[in-house]
């Protein structure tokens, strides 16, 4: 006998049967018991019952439509909370790449180059290779702030905003003293020491640095692949209410490095934001005679 879903029932049946011929037809079927009723042309209909045991279903057919269903409801109401803005909208990525998100309260820029134009060729790895002036306004840094971070870095590149090319890491740079960077930061060949005189002084101040992306120390211009348009380059600076001082790390840091000790040994108070292009063509790269 076939049961409920396809199911095969064995069973043992009494029955009662006439001499007459008959017709087997199979009725509803619960959960505990079959009932077959034989069909007789010239007798009383007679029943003759089988019980049995039916086999449950797997719990992968009793909970998976109902559990989809739940997921299916959630995501919709989710999304329409997020549309009607009952629910904040959170940063994505982990906090080393909060700058992307956070608002630009420091007015900063270049007299080299103006916000979203190209940086010219002498701070690039294709002339001079020389770090850009720098300024800010002091007035704009934040109540509280100790020091500055800057960093540089390209967001076009492989690695995009979670994971950037670093051009450039510079750190401790005392709020009190600086309005600007000049141009041409040396990079120290052994330590991540530099000496910078701040502007209308000629007294110099230590400031660090970290490591970049080509594995040196310092400042390394834009040199985006040849022939595969504009790269970005972001100009990060950061306000914080402390110091790291040359003992926070035993070899000169690497942006992660960099940026988590920052996030989690202060508070970011303000950040300032610059972006600046650069292209490399392959008519340059003939004219340097690199190819």
């Amino acid at each position: 006998v076939t049961g409920h879903r396809g199911h095969i029932i064995h069973c043992t049946a009494h029955c009662h049967t006439s001499k007459t011929s008959k017709t087997w037809a199979s009725t509803a079927i619960n959960h505990k018991e079959v009932r077959i009723k034989e069909m007789g042309s010239d007798t009383e209909d007679k029943v003759s019952s089988a019980t049995f045991t039916a086999p449950r279903r797997s719990w992968c057919r009793r909970f998976f439509v109902p559990c989809t269903a739940l997921a299916a409801v959630i995501a919709i109401a989710t999304s329409v909370l997020f549309m009607v803005g009952a629910l904040p909208v959170t940063n994505p990525f982990p906090k080393m790449v909060v700058d992307y998100y956070m608002s630009d309260s420091i007015t900063f820029h270049s007299a080299a180059f103006k916000p979203g134009e190209e940086i010219p060729k002498t701070y690039t790895a294709d002339s001079d290779n020389v770090s850009p002036p720098l300024s800010w306004s002091h007035v704009s840094l934040p109540e509280g702030t100790v020091s500055l971070v800057l960093t540089v870095e390209d967001i076009d590149f492989i690695g995009g905003s979670k994971n950037p090319f670093v051009h450039w890491l510079i750190y401790d740079i005392p709020a009190d003293v600086f309005h600007g960077l000049p141009q041409h930061i040396k990079s120290g060949s052994f330590t991540e020491k530099v000496e910078v005189s701040p502007r209308g002084t000629m007294d110099t101040v230590p400031i660090l640095q970290g490591v970049n992306s080509f594995g040196s120390l310092g400042y390394r211009g834009p040199e985006p692949p040849i022939g595969k348009g504009a790269h970005r380059y972001f100009f990060h600076l950061y306000a914080i209410d402390g110091i790291f001082g040359e003992e926070a790390f035993e070899s000169p840091p690497q942006r992660s490095e960099l940026l988590g000790t920052m996030y989690s040994k202060f508070n970011v108070l303000g950040k300032g934001g610059l972006m600046g292009t650069y292209e490399r063509t392959d008519s340059e790269r003939k004219l340097r005679g690199k190819i």
